[in-house]
């Protein structure tokens, strides 16, 4: 039977994906998705859509324009292709400095320097520039916990055992504490290397902690959306801003 939530279902099968069905069901989807409705399944469908060789370079080039309007479209993005987004911006102008101290590291196995060499990339760049326009006005509470979770899963490599379901006071003593009094090893030999991205260190390993943890507290079991939900998390979403905008060297 055709329908959009039997084809989501499909494609999440990696069989499927690669027989000749894949692209069947993939532009299936990519037809549906402007009668979508509820946020959830529109990340859900992009991210599926979005699999190696299901769409052409000028069909995802097409929904990448159409997410200006649909914050939930950009998330899937974020989801499928966090270090190849269509997106042009400048590179920061002290990357490649930075990148002389760092490489070495990175390739004697160092997590934090490759994390930092990631994150300082075009491509992480890109990946920040449309991380800020997805928290600057999320839509639902939904798309809200699925950027986190993708956040926290960019940047795991800073915290391998995964979410620590805390609340944004905590994770910010904890960020200040890992890039200056309880630094592992890697973190110490990074900032010895390059000592003026100790503050990026930090910021790094905040976001690394993104979770409800970090909802709870401002949202506890309100069901807001909108404006509504958006003054709510202002508390918190302002301080992630700044963070990201610290790792775009704004700050």
């Amino acid at each position: 039977m055709e329908d959009a939530e039997n084809a989501r279902h499909m494609l999440a099968n990696p069989a499927i994906v690669i027989g000749k069905m894949g692209r069947v069901l993939a532009h299936y989807l990519l037809k549906f998705l402007p009668f979508e409705t509820e946020t959830e399944k529109m990340m859900a469908s992009v991210l599926l859509i979005l699999q190696p060789g299901l769409i052409d370079t000028e069909d995802r080039l097409s929904l990448w324009k159409k997410s200006a309007r649909k914050k939930a479209y950009l998330v899937g993005f974020l989801q499928a292709l966090p270090d190849d987004l269509p997106e042009p911006v400048p590179a920061r102008s002290d990357a490649e400095d930075h990148a002389q101290h760092l490489r070495p590291l990175a390739q004697a196995s160092n997590p934090c320097a490759a994390l930092l060499l990631r994150v300082q990339s075009l491509s992480g760049q890109i990946f920040l520039k449309t991380l800020a326009t997805v928290l600057a006005k999320p839509p639902t509470q939904d798309l809200v916990q699925a950027t986190f979770d993708l956040v926290r899963a960019y940047f795991s490599s800073l915290r391998p055992d995964g979410d620590p379901d805390l609340p944004l006071a905590a994770l910010v003593q904890d960020a200040r504490d890992y890039a200056h009094a309880d630094r592992p090893e890697d973190v110490r030999v990074c900032c010895e290397a390059a000592p003026s991205l100790a503050s990026e260190i930090s910021a790094m390993r905040l976001l690394s902690g993104l979770g409800y943890g970090v909802l709870r507290p401002v949202l506890r079991d309100s069901t807001a959306i909108g404006s509504l939900m958006r003054r709510k998390l202002k508390p918190v979403i302002d301080p992630l801003m700044e963070q990201i905008d610290r790792l775009r060297g704004k700050k």
